[in-house]
């Protein structure tokens, strides 16, 4: 018995950590709309620093209770090329969790049409409990991680600031 969990062990264990996948980034199909990159650029600033979060996040565990501070929410702006880079951050619940999941969203204009894309993205549980709260990490495509929920919030996210 003891041979056959050893086996079992050897055998599956190794394929489910060389496996693990991550969330690395979400992207939107291009959206059309009128105008000059550099004026659909402006316009997704506007959006973006309406829309956009980037505040401090309180995260506990059995022994402490810390804040990840924001940082600065525009990282990039290059009305010229058509480029908006900011940190983001947003709250979500899945089975009854709270989490918070951050990325660097990138708004990408050309003349007449635009993206949106999260990348570097990662997401912490806000109270762990009784165990340590190890901070943010990188999202796996594993089950019981939450990445199906986490990209289906910057999906539905996407599509807001592209209504905006």
């Amino acid at each position: 018995m003891r041979l056959l969990i050893v086996v079992v062990i050897v055998m599956f264990f190794p394929c489910y950590v060389m496996a693990t996948e991550y969330l690395e980034e979400v992207e939107s199909g291009v959206y059309e709309t009128t105008g000059s990159k550099q004026d659909i650029a402006k316009k997704g600033k506007l959006c973006i620093a309406k829309l956009v979060s980037n505040d401090e996040v309180k995260i506990a565990d059995a022994s402490d209770s810390s804040d990840v501070a924001g940082v600065d929410l525009f990282v990039d702006v290059d009305l010229e090329n058509g480029t908006v880079m900011a940190n983001n951050r947003v709250d979500y619940r899945r089975m009854l969790l709270t989490y918070n999941v951050k990325s660097l969203l990138i708004f990408m204009a050309k003349d007449g049409r635009f993206k949106i894309k999260h990348t570097n993205i990662k997401n912490v549980q806000k109270d762990t409990g009784s165990w340590k709260n190890s901070g943010y990490t990188r999202v796996a495509k594993v089950a019981g991680t939450g990445w199906k929920s986490a990209k289906k919030l910057l999906i539905r996210f996407q599509n807001k600031l592209q209504t905006a």
